[in-house]
């Protein structure tokens, strides 16, 4: 049970200075609750709420810098020399951010990458 509450002047440099005398505010005692040894863990989030969230996923086999008038000048049959060795992994990125890196694969005809590493998440809020 709390206690009634009492009337309080206030210290030297309070917000009640230059208040008209007798100027009194109410204070409620405050009431902590004592955790205790082996407070109780959050409850378990239901991570199902994410499964139907859609991101980006993209594959960078390289980079490359380029002048735009010479970007300008591209014909068909032109080739781009990237800053990647052929067998170097690719990077995997989600909404843009590096995530993990993989080797490209051909599957049926189809390209595909395989996930060789991914990356540590560094502070991730999730």
């Amino acid at each position: 049970m709390t206690e009634p509450l009492q009337p309080y002047d206030g210290p030297a440099g309070s917000p009640l200075d230059g208040a008209p005398s007798g100027a009194t505010t109410l204070v409620e005692p405050a009431v902590l609750t004592e955790l205790g040894e082996g407070a109780p863990p959050q409850a378990t989030r239901d991570l199902g709420l994410l499964n139907d969230i859609v991101v980006e996923v993209s594959i960078e086999l390289g980079r490359l810098k380029l002048p735009l008038r010479d970007l300008l000048s591209v014909t068909p049959g032109a080739v781009f020399e990237l800053d990647r060795a052929a067998d170097a992994p690719v990077d995997i990125l989600v909404n843009g951010r590096l995530v993990a890196r993989g080797e490209v694969v051909v599957i049926d005809g189809e390209l595909g990458v395989r996930v060789l590493d991914v990356l540590p998440t560094h502070g991730a809020g999730v």
